[in-house]
């Protein structure tokens, strides 16, 4: 396997390539950790491996994205392993917003709809 034997490394790209996938990794197991570390929640393997799941892919879809944009790779890396800290919260909070602003599409969707009902029943008193 090339990624074992650093003479067989083609370039320093794929070197950087490894290391920030590694840093994906570790950061995604301590960053599910951290919930636990508070004392609010009790461990739970199952929530653990939850939160490592999805901190691992918020650190890969910014990995993928990062990489896709011809972005420096020591930037790459770098800020893949942040998103993969922070990854469950990053979703949760993009997840809020999205939620945030369907409901306030909707609200203002049936806004003039209940403004008519209102005046038709003031016109018919």
């Amino acid at each position: 396997m090339a990624w074992k034997n650093p003479t067989q490394w083609g370039d320093m790209n794929n070197a950087l390539n490894i290391l920030s996938m590694l840093l994906v990794f570790f950061c995604a197991l301590t960053g599910g950790a951290t919930r636990f570390t508070k004392g609010d929640i009790a461990f739970k393997f199952g929530l653990y491996l939850w939160e490592v799941a999805s901190s691992m892919s918020a650190g890969m879809i910014v990995f993928l994205f990062l990489k896709a944009t011809n972005t420096p790779d020591e930037m790459v890396g770098a800020i893949s392993g942040l998103s993969a800290y922070f990854g469950t919260r990053l979703m949760s909070m993009l997840y809020g917003v999205l939620v945030f602003k369907i409901k306030q599409y909707f609200r203002h969707s049936d806004a003039p709809a209940k403004d008519s009902d209102n005046k038709k029943k003031e016109d018919d008193k």
